[in-house]
């Protein structure tokens, strides 16, 4: 008897595909690949000021010292809110297509309970959508993503400001700045009686399976993908005539 396999690569709507167009975007080259209107200061002494390190508590003894968020022992960016004016804290020039659809997105967290930095993302001088309120509570991160597009191809340039100005506190952290493009795509092939699956690589994304499309019968793929060049892929057994895959957020 002949069997024929059924694939769906189902796509969300907000399925991204990494662009990785940010320089130095886990901040492990140190201060650089980008520019800021606040002070780089090598001991923090007052607002208004940043460093990149790894330590955030050996710079200002109130921030709480977690980990980084690309490893876990590497550099962030470590900054003393401004109490003053709307200078950027992060400032890149980067190369976009023209009429494309994007998200940015990063990596933040509070250095110091009580009143968080509220973060803004301007393109070209221009503030896209709403302000990114951080937890109240220190310690952990937590991704701000943002939607944005292009018009015509060329330069853009995007900031961060922090647009909560009170002096204590609006400390806050940031790593890890990305930009995603959508939408992101599944190639399927099969080879020797198995299914070969690829996709653009994403932490935030888990590849789930299903033999329905009945609501809560997926679940993840147990097999870990190997990862070269910024493409996942996996290869899989062919093990029943209908099959459904789909890329979505992971908790």
């Amino acid at each position: 008897m002949k069997i024929t396999l059924t694939i769906l690569l189902h796509l969300l709507a907000l399925n991204q595909l990494l662009a990785q167009s940010f320089l130095n975007a886990d901040f492990e080259s140190g201060n650089t690949g980008f520019t800021s209107d606040y002070q780089f200061a090598g001991g923090n002494s007052t607002e208004g000021q940043f460093t990149v390190r790894s330590d955030p508590q050996n710079w200002n003894g109130a921030f709480v010292n977690f980990g980084d968020h690309t490893t876990g022992s590497g550099k962030m960016l470590v900054v003393n809110g401004a109490t003053t004016g709307n200078p950027a804290i992060w400032r890149q020039t980067i190369t976009l297509d023209s009429n494309t659809t994007y998200r940015f997105r990063a990596w933040t967290g509070t250095a110091v309970s009580g009143g968080p930095a509220n973060l803004i993302l301007k393109i070209n001088g221009s503030q896209i959508g709403p302000s990114f309120v951080l937890p109240v509570s220190a310690g952990s991160w937590v991704l701000w993503e943002q939607p944005c597009s292009s018009s015509a191809a060329g330069s853009y340039i995007f900031e961060i400001v922090n647009a909560n100005t009170s002096r204590f506190p609006n400390d806050f952290y940031v790593d890890d700045v990305g930009i995603v493009q959508s939408p992101l795509s599944i190639s399927s092939s099969t080879i020797d009686g198995s299914l070969a699956l690829t996709w653009p690589a994403d932490p935030a994304w888990g590849l789930f399976t299903s033999t329905t499309l009945d609501i809560g019968s997926w679940s993840p793929v147990s097999s870990f993908p190997s990862t070269t060049l910024g493409i996942s892929s996996l290869v899989l057994p062919i093990s029943g005539p209908r099959a459904f895959y789909r890329l979505q957020r992971t908790p």
